[in-house]
């Protein structure tokens, strides 16, 4: 089955890849492993580029290290959104017993990438370049373009969510959906796994590119130390 892999790369860096030291993915291999019976013909990567903080330029050297090898790798394409790094206002969820309740923060966040995600799929879905997209999100925004695809193209949408937490709406629409899940337990008052089909640690592990990558150009790109 012809396959697109659709990638939200901080919701799959912050959900599995950071957590578990595996940042330096192979996502080829990795989508292969982990999905033996398709036939993943393109890996789309959503991504932006981020900014130092605080002057701090090693996120963005890792980052862009990270980025050029998977430029070597010939299925996977890098969609590039935009990185916002903003002054704001937040209330503080402990306020002291005197003073201000609301303190100037810098919030950085990823703005774009569900949008590109969405508009590339229905985009293929309409060009009918896949009889089934993987989805790895964990972003519920993405339940109405996934339904599109579903309905309105009868393609066939598989959820990956890399979050610990579970996706309600996108279980909900998708074809397949595999996560981990967990309920509340009133008697432990804890969350415990009841499922988990999602994403595999050990594939993860055995799909590191290697060390050093030469690029077409004749470049080297050396693994980004403590990666």
């Amino acid at each position: 089955m012809d396959t697109i892999a659709y990638i939200d790369a901080f919701n799959l860096y912050f959900g599995a890849l950071k957590p578990n030291q595996c940042k330096w993915l192979d996502l080829e291999k990795w989508l292969d492993r982990q999905f033996p019976n398709n036939r993943i013909t393109t890996v789309k990567y959503f991504t932006a580029r981020v900014k130092p903080f605080e002057g701090d330029s090693g996120s963005c050297l890792r980052q862009a290290a990270y980025l050029a090898a998977l430029s070597s790798l010939p299925r996977v394409q890098i969609i590039e959104g935009h990185y916002l790094v903003k002054e704001t206002s937040a209330l503080l969820a402990q306020p002291p017993a005197s003073g201000s309740r609301q303190v100037r923060i810098i919030r950085s966040e990823e703005k774009q990438s569900d949008v590109n995600i969405a508009s590339h799929m229905l985009l293929d879905a309409c060009r009918d370049r896949f009889n089934a997209a993987l989805v790895v999100s964990g972003d519920g925004d993405l339940a109405t373009p996934i339904r599109m695809v579903i309905q309105e193209f009868s393609k066939r949408v598989l959820v990956l969510n890399p979050q610990r937490r579970n996706s309600y709406h996108l279980e909900q629409v998708a074809t397949a959906y595999r996560g981990t899940h967990y309920r509340w337990d009133n008697r432990l008052r804890q969350e415990l796994r009841t499922r988990n089909d999602g994403i595999r640690i050990n594939l993860l592990k055995a799909a590191q590119l290697p060390s050093t990558i030469n690029l077409a150009n004749g470049a080297v790109i050396a693994k980004p130390p403590f990666w």
